[in-house]
């Protein structure tokens, strides 16, 4: 007697259950990750703005003009 070693539907029912368990515990986590990182990025782009301004007044007499 020959005997298939697949997965039954059931066994195959459980582990998506337990994976989507799984992925919709660790979603979060990582949505606040991302989250903090685009915070991040923000305040580095505006600290780099302000370098930039520092930058340009004092090459011009301490004074913010456009030309």
């Amino acid at each position: 007697m020959q005997r298939n070693t697949g997965f039954t539907l059931i066994e195959l029912l459980i582990m998506i259950a337990l994976i989507s368990i799984l992925i919709s515990l660790l979603l979060p986590v990582y949505l606040n990750a991302r989250q903090q990182a685009n915070q991040i990025v923000c305040i580095s782009n505006i600290r780099q703005i302000g370098a930039a301004l520092t930058l340009y007044t004092t090459n011009y007499d301490e004074r913010f003009q456009l030309r």
